[in-house]
């Protein structure tokens, strides 16, 4: 079965929003959304976990929950789809949120929880049996760390530390099975900015920057860790940098910390 990568849909979104007449973008795009989501097939856990991301990403999350689901069904060990099922209880409870239904977003972003852990789960039962598998390690790194933000989110207890520790530890162990892996060190970047260490933030995002000269984003967190450590002219330089290389947000984040 032949699916169209995830980059390559948002090109061909773009295109068409260029080439048609501005009365017409929403409504075409919509009905463009509904027939790929309508033609998509799937027989394997992986296939539906695809298309879950693919039906989340244009917002139809309902739906994408039935995929994952299925997926679940078909593969009740799978921990990629008890993760991607948490992340799309996220998006619900973002949903419900913008719509004022703070209770219905309260019960989906606890939902979300319950995925996330049955994942770590599976995944420390994984890794048992193959303490060397770097893409599990980083799996359960990137689900810790949704986990703690998810909970500092819903601010009902403390253990959003434990996760970012665990999240922390696990980027480390990538790193250390692949030295070279530069989303590693982001994700740790990341996880060290959440639990304050600006100063190691910044030596991940070094690296980062050292394997990919051209990771703008890279230089936009480097940017807020040195702002975050008084360094602020070092630190509006990498956010300006980040700008020119493409990556507006920066300019935004500029206006807040470049006053």
């Amino acid at each position: 079965m032949k699916k169209f990568p995830l980059p390559i849909i948002y090109i061909f979104f773009i295109i068409l929003f260029l080439i048609s007449p501005i009365s017409a973008h929403a409504e075409d795009v919509e009905k463009l959304k509904q027939k790929h989501i309508n033609n998509l097939k799937a027989e394997t856990a992986d296939e539906y976990i695809s298309n879950a991301e693919t039906k989340s990403l244009f917002g139809y999350n309902d739906k994408a929950i039935l995929d994952i689901n299925k997926a679940i069904e078909l593969e009740p060990n799978n921990a990629k789809a008890y993760s991607e099922r948490g992340n799309i209880k996220v998006e619900i409870g973002n949903d419900k949120l913008l719509k004022g239904d703070q209770n219905g977003a309260g019960k989906a972003y606890k939902d979300s929880l319950l995925d996330y852990d049955k994942a770590i789960e599976l995944l420390n039962q994984n890794l048992k049996l193959n303490p060397k598998n770097a893409e599990g390690y980083f799996l359960r790194g990137e689900i810790k760390y949704k986990s703690g933000r998810q909970r500092d989110l819903l601010g009902k207890d403390n253990t959003s530390i434990t996760n970012y520790i665990g999240a922390l530890e696990d980027f480390s162990k990538v790193i250390e099975l692949e030295p070279n892996n530069a989303k590693a060190y982001s994700e740790r970047g990341m996880t060290k900015f959440k639990l304050g260490d600006y100063v190691g933030e910044i030596k991940d995002f070094n690296k980062v920057i050292e394997l990919e000269p051209d990771n703008a984003y890279a230089y936009v967190q480097r940017g807020i860790g040195k702002v975050m450590l008084g360094e602020k002219i070092a630190g509006c330089k990498d956010l300006s940098k980040a700008g020119e290389m493409g990556h507006n947000s920066a300019y935004n984040v500029m206006s807040d910390l470049c006053k």
